[in-house]
């Protein structure tokens, strides 16, 4: 186990709805006797970083955790967990439902002592067996598969069916039907304008072909914003990044 994925699980259980910085700060805090001179995370950064395992606890913050670990206030922090919960807090872990909750939260304090006597490695689970992790999209069942597909579906019908019919400068009362009205631009692109290249109809396959990342330029009302709304700039084979400005 990681010390990120112990820090995703805590906060789903005990994280109260507080920003991660916030809690693993706390996690840290409720881990060791209190005292007004010890500032173990000074910023935000640090804790976010752990958070998302981007930065693994390192050996100056373990020295300074170690010697003040208290696990009468460690518990303050876990026993903060819906009585409600903590089967499905036990789960996962891969901890058997049917341990009971001080030997539980007696696991959970030993599992942060192994990352603070490892920092920066990975540690075996003494919670339990292996941890519940959602599967990745490929290993979807068939039924999840279909009720992803199905949801995917909808939002593309309802994204299709909002831009279908817009208001602008000249219909700026009732809404009209994006086709009615729509006119691909010509976009010129170049240096200067002697060596300028003219794209006409522009599209975001065209606008591909040139190059991944783009900046459309113009004055107001050249119609920068309704080609970003064309069914063609939604789709997969837009350019990687497309703005416009002006």
């Amino acid at each position: 186990m990681f010390f990120h994925e112990y820090l995703k699980i805590l906060y789903d259980y005990c994280g109260g709805g507080c920003s991660t910085a916030v809690f693993v700060r706390e996690v840290f805090c409720s881990s060791v006797e209190r005292s007004d001179d010890l500032d173990l995370l000074p910023d935000d950064s640090l804790a976010h970083s752990l958070f998302s395992g981007k930065r693994n606890i390192s050996k100056p913050l373990a020295n300074k955790v170690r010697p003040r670990l208290d696990r009468e206030c460690f518990y303050s922090l876990v026993n903060t967990a819906g009585v409600d919960a903590t089967d499905h807090f036990k789960a996962a872990f891969g901890a058997d439902v049917t341990m009971d909750i001080e030997t539980f939260y007696d696991k959970l304090f030993e599992q942060f002592r192994l990352f603070i006597d490892n920092p920066g490695r990975e540690v075996a689970n003494v919670i339990g067996g292996e941890t519940k992790k959602a599967p990745p999209p490929c290993e979807r069942s068939t039924e999840a598969q279909r009720e992803y597909d199905e949801a995917v579906g909808r939002y593309l019908a309802s994204a299709r069916n909002y831009y279908s019919n817009v208001k602008n400068l000249l219909f700026s009362k009732q809404s009209r039907a994006f086709y009615d009205f729509y006119v691909c631009n010509d976009i010129s692109f170049g240096n200067n304008r002697k060596s300028a290249v003219t794209v006409s109809s522009a599209t975001a396959q065209k606008l591909m072909e040139i190059a991944q990342f783009i900046i459309i330029t113009g004055t107001g009302g050249l119609g920068k914003s309704m080609m970003m709304m064309h069914p063609e700039f939604q789709n997969k084979k837009r350019p990687k990044a497309v703005c416009s400005k002006g």
